[in-house]
């Protein structure tokens, strides 16, 4: 790809305007309308009057006169990198000239919709808002901009200062908004306004003080036992207000916060700059020293994401106290007017370059090396937990918002980068274009680029490439040894990899994707292998393209996916593999030749003296028909022929031994490849040999497998005489697939647990099973895929797993997501075995659970991984072993069903019918069905085709239906009986003559009124629950929180033994979380039913017997959810007995 300047620009806008116009469409932080099409003009016309109070600057939250004068000069001279940053911005929604407050009143918008603060959305989006239209405004003089501005502003001025509450998580959240909000104020504060109206006055700094500054501070910001990022979260919040307010000693406090922070109370998680970028000297574990000492960025430890965050803030600080030209003392950090005081940037030898400089090491794909260091420690200093390694997660996330220590650096340190932080600066070179809307901050650094940097132009400007669907790797390529390196032919810019023996490493930064399958632009002049991210036993097979650039793609397997970090290793003999770009959309935009054979590699058998060529059909298909194939064949044999144009191999060898070569089939646009190894024995019984070399007889296989394998095995055997050689090579042929073909029944670790990962029907852990068998500590099980703490595993209708014990550990670094863990087993997801009497402890290291006796080595279909001690609100794993074997169920049933012609919306009542039907894979006998514990009527007319029914009586338990199927095969062997169907088909038994008619016998009372002008009052809308009538709803103007109060009157109870609960169409995850809840005060509410999970499209979630957690009686019932979800639900029934005092008021039905 052309790398010239004005491409880069180009490209880097383009790239900007795409994300952000993408951008403008997402969650309700974002405004609704899109940035004005044209970017407007800079002007002069703003004028800053800069003032000087109890000793501090302003403007001067990090934003000074002669920064912002220096950034608008050079935007106004359409300078590079000013101007392209400019346009950049200008561009996002948030620089629209109608942008309005996400807390202005509907009926009034000059008002708040709230003046209670109690969460972070409406709040996060206006500091963005407010900080882009002021700074528009200062660039442009557009006085819309200003007016924007102070509108969002003064409706955030008159919050209720009684009313701020913490949330969780409020100190990490509300930080950067206050930040942003404060800069934006003291850019209105200290400039002007034609329009009076929009000019500051001392009423807006006493109400942006009195009801935002300060109850904002003291709810969630100050504090210094924070962790980790979380303390200097709140801190550059808190630090901006204290420099708006002129508040000194609250100022002084929070620079030594920032720089030492010596009275924390756990300084492993102390987030100062000595301790977050910490000087390691000894190794936490074993004590051992460090020599040299190292400076380790320690929340590297936790993650890359939370790393980066780090630096933005640390940058975020050092301009608020550079703004104010805040020297302090180079040991103890405090502030300090001494001739050898330093500045934030420089405290302990400039320590957070060197911690970026460390990061950016780690990010690129080097090696890099970690001594274990305390994340917390108690009191008195000693580890409460450690960080032993580096996290891999988000490694490669580059970004484009932790760059303006660079500039700070080189400019005004005067710092031989490339020197001094080497590291950093080619992260810096590879960065991707910055991204203004991120809630964490840092997109601003533009602003402070110094007037010394336009000698770089556009030359610095981030790389992006013009077409979205391709990563250039000229913009993101590592070198990891000296054997690759960038080049240019005329616009083409690519990395040439010159391959070895060992193989040739790079890495592509910032590359994460989606994408399954990836092409490859190449060119080389020989063969070589190309493996990704350490992928062995997924090697990409490059042919030698003479000198042309072609596509080759690569699939991922299911499991995997391509991060924000690939790995390149190209082994070969010298061969120059040349890179151009990697195309991300290559599913839809290429059609590669597909092998009509299907495989990537093959290995083909002969033997020496046959009088029959070995023969093979390499053709290719390829779905664009007016695409020619042509094929070829790198290190052909001696003697074989090979047809160009059909793909035809053919050979007769004349020597014992191993050939291998490659085929290629091309469209002219891609190739597809194929690695070939022919194994050539010096005659039959030989070539039988090595054909069946991979099979191992002490080895136990599914037995379909291997019965096909034995039947194969059993004709060649029968073939070794007597048959012509072509025939005896077809069934070499036969047999190489059957062998390829052995299923091991239990395939295990290194650590002699069962590989499960090709094993599961279905788990909670989704595409996350191989974090769980990695080894690797950092690498998880989301704790958000536990519903109620809890993960199932599935192992299918036609396997069992028999456990003698299980091994788990937690998510690096936070032990407390695995305490009071214990395993459960069962074969129809109902009845549940506890497997270990033991339960996982509060610890990082890997726990061995044994099961107990009775269950050791009983096979079951499912395990449940349940926190039933619960040591957090989490269950997170980073590893889970399960020892023992995996057996065979004998299934015989290949569909299962259930179905009612009587049923409405998947339920059924008492007297109506149900059926199951089953077919089988070969006849079987003595077949026996129960349906919800009722006998079934049974028929079949071949003994294949299988149905089943029984009439629910009112014996029959409400609530799910299950049922039991038990048969004998063909050969009379008892298969495990069946309870679940194939298709997810399920049915509900009601009592309808249980039912509450709640509209009869009880009030409804929404915490709101629905939702719109002109709805329904919030004591009428709650009945829509039920009406009945699946197409109305409850959609309330309340978000969180929201309710619906049933209240069944004076003297009168529930006790409640079913819930129903449809969710609204379309919105049917508004629904997970909302709990049932019961009172007799209206004051004490106690839960009902655990928070619904899994809600589904036009599915009803029925809750009952052990589902319903109180038997006790109330008057009030409560549906809640504290998301937010705005009362969005379809219909509830409620079932059970209802009591009165009235002697005629018994139980009601519908």
């Amino acid at each position: 790809m052309n790398i010239r300047n004005p491409q880069i620009r180009k490209a880097f806008a383009v790239m900007i305007s795409g994300v952000l116009s993408t951008l403008s469409f997402l969650g309700t932080g974002l405004p609704r309308a899109l940035a004005d099409a044209a970017v407007p003009s800079p002007s002069a016309d703003v004028v800053i009057q800069e003032t000087v109070s109890n000793g501090f600057i302003h403007p001067g939250v990090g934003l000074t006169k002669a920064i912002l004068e220096n950034m608008r000069e050079q935007v106004i001279a359409r300078k590079d990198p000013w101007h392209s940053y400019y346009e950049a911005m200008a561009l996002s929604p948030y620089a629209s000239r109608n942008v309005t407050s996400s807390n202005a009143s509907p009926a009034d918008p000059a008002k708040p919709k709230s003046v209670a603060v109690n969460s972070k959305g409406a709040f996060v989006a206006d500091g963005l808002k407010a900080y882009t239209q002021a700074v528009m405004y200062y660039i442009t003089g557009d006085e819309t901009y200003r007016a924007n501005a102070m509108n969002i502003i003064r409706i955030w001025e008159r919050m209720d200062p009684d009313q701020y509450t913490y949330f969780t998580d409020s100190h990490i959240h509300m930080g950067i908004p206050l930040y942003r909000m404060v800069t934006a104020a003291e850019l209105l504060r200290y400039t002007s306004a034609r329009n009076e109206a929009l000019n500051w006055t001392e009423k807006d700094t006493a109400d942006f003080t009195n009801n935002l500054i300060h109850p904002m501070t003291e709810t969630f910001l100050h504090g210094n036992n924070y962790f980790m990022n979380q303390h200097t979260y709140p801190l550059l919040g808190a630090m901006s207000g204290y420099i708006f307010t002129d508040n000194r000693e609250r100022y002084n406090e929070g620079v030594e916060w920032f720089t030492v922070n010596k009275t924390a109370v756990d300084q492993g998680q102390n987030g100062s700059i000595k301790q977050l970028f910490r000087l390691v000297d000894a190794d936490a574990l074993t004590g051992e020293p460090v020599n040299p000492p190292r400076v380790q960025h320690v929340e590297m430890g936790r993650d890359q994401a939370h790393g980066a965050g780090d630096l933005v803030n640390a940058e975020i600080l050092c301009r608020l106290l550079e703004a104010q030209g805040t020297k302090v003392d180079s040991d103890d950090g405090t502030v300090s007017t001494a001739a050898d005081a330093v500045n934030a940037y420089g405290f302990l030898d400039n320590r957070i370059l060197e911690a970026a400089d460390y990061f950016a090491r780690f990010m690129l794909g080097y090696d890099t090396p970690w001594t274990p260091v305390a994340a917390h420690t108690d009191p008195a200093g000693n580890p409460t937990i450690i960080y032993k390694e580096l996290s891999e997660a988000y490694r490669g996330r580059i970004g484009g918002n932790v760059y303006g220590l660079f500039y700070y650096y080189k400019y005004a340190a005067g710092i031989g980068m490339e020197k001094e932080a080497p590291y950093y600066t080619e992260m810096f070179a590879k960065r991707l274009p910055f991204y203004w809307e991120s809630p964490d901050a840092g997109g601003e650094y533009w602003l402070y680029i110094p007037k010394e940097a336009e000698a770089e132009g556009a030359d610095t400007l981030p790389k992006a490439s013009a077409n979205p669907d391709l990563i250039e790797t000229e913009h993101r390529f590592v070198s990891l040894d000296p054997h690759s390196q960038l080049k240019q032919e005329d616009a083409t810019a690519y990395v040439e990899i010159k391959s070895t023996e060992e193989g040739s490493r790079i890495a592509i930064v910032g590359s994460a994707t989606s994408a399954k399958t990836i092409g490859l632009k190449i060119r080389t002049n020989g063969t070589a292998m190309l493996e990704i991210n350490g992928w062995s036993d997924d090697v990409l097979t490059l042919p030698d393209t003479r000198g042309q650039w072609t596509y080759i793609t690569y699939t991922v397997d299911g499991l995997r996916g391509l991060g924000d970090l690939i790995y390149f290793q190209v082994k070969g003999e010298g061969t120059a593999v040349d890179i151009d770009h990697i195309h991300l959309k290559a599913s839809e935009q290429l059609t590669p030749p597909v092998f009509q054979a299907g495989a990537a590699s093959l290995d083909l058998f002969t033997y020496v003296g046959s009088q029959a060529p070995l023969r093979y059909d390499f053709s290719a298909v390829d779905t664009e028909a007016s695409d020619v194939v042509a094929y070829q064949l790198d290190h052909k044999p001696e003697g074989a022929s090979f047809d160009e144009s059909t793909g035809a191999f053919s050979w007769k060898p004349e020597r014992a031994g191993t050939y291998s070569f490659i085929v290629g089939a091309g469209d002219g646009t891609s190739v597809s490849t194929m690695a070939v190894n022919v194994i050539v024995s010096s005659d039959r019984q030989s070539a039988l040999k090595a054909v069946t070399l991979p099979y191992r007889e002490t080895t136990k296989y599914v037995s379909a497998s291997l019965q096909h394998f034995l039947d194969q095995y059993e004709a060649a055997q029968n073939a070794l005489s007597g048959t012509a050689d072509d025939a005896f090579l077809q069934k070499l042929a036969d047999l190489r697939l059957a062998v390829i073909g052995l299923k091991e029944l239990t395939p295990l670790l290194a650590d002699g647990s069962i590989d499960y990962s090709g094993m599961l029907a279905a788990a909670t852990f989704y595409n996350e099973v191989l974090h769980l068998l990695d080894n690797y500590a950092g690498s998880f099980a989301f704790y958000g895929n536990a519903v109620n703490l809890t993960h199932t595993m599935d192992f299918g209708p036609d396997f069992k797993v028999a456990a003698n014990a299980f091994e788990l550990q937690v998510r690096a670094s936070f032990p407390e997501r695995i305490g009071g863990t214990a395993l459960f087993g069962s074969n129809d997801m109902e009845t549940w075995d506890r497997l270990t009497p033991e339960t996982t402890k509060v610890s990082e290291d890997r726990q061995r659970l044994e099961v107990s006796g009775e269950y050791r080595n009983k096979p079951y279909r499912f395990f449940k991984i349940q926190m039933i001690e619960p040591s957090s609100t989490m269950l997170e794993l980073s590893e889970f072993r399960i020892y023992g074997e995996r057996l065979e169920t004998n299934n015989k049933l290949v569909s299962v069903s259930i179905a009612s012609a009587d049923s409405i919306r998947q339920r059924v009542d008492i007297g109506d019918t149900v059926t199951v039907s089953f077919r089988s894979s070969e006849q079987i006998r003595d077949v026996k069905v129960t349906i919800q514990g009722q006998e079934a009527a049974v028929s079949s007319a071949d003994h294949i085709h299988w149905t089943a029914s029984a009439v629910m009586d009112s014996s029959a338990r409400t609530g799910e239906i299950g049922f039991s199927i038990s048969y004998k095969t063909a050969s009379g062997e008892a298969a495990e009986p069946a309870y679940l169907t194939t298709d997810g088909t399920l049915l509900y038994l009601i009592d309808r003559s249980k039912q509450l008619a709640v509209p009869k016998l009880a009030t409804v009372v929404a915490s709101d009124k629905q939702w719109g002008n002109g709805g329904l009052s919030a004591e009428q809308v709650g009945y829509l629950l039920f009406d009945g009538d699946a197409a109305t709803f409850g959609d309330l103007a309340a978000g969180a929180g929201a309710y619906y109060m049933v209240d069944f009157g004076e003297g009168a109870t529930v006790r409640l033994s079913g819930i129903n609960l449809l969710p609204r169409a379309s919105y049917a995850s508004r629904m997970n979380g909302v709990i049932v809840q019961g009172s007799n005060d209206k004051d004490v509410w106690t839960d009902l039913i655990l928070p619904v999970s899994g809600a589904a499209e036009g599915t009803w979630t029925f809750m009952d017997g052990d589902n319903i957690l109180d038997s006790g009686s109330y008057r009030y019932l409560r549906i809640y959810n504290n998301a937010s979800w705005n009362g969005n639900i379809a219909e509830v029934e409620f079932y059970g007995d209802y009591r009165a005092q009235s002697a005629d008021s018994g139980s009601a039905a519908a």
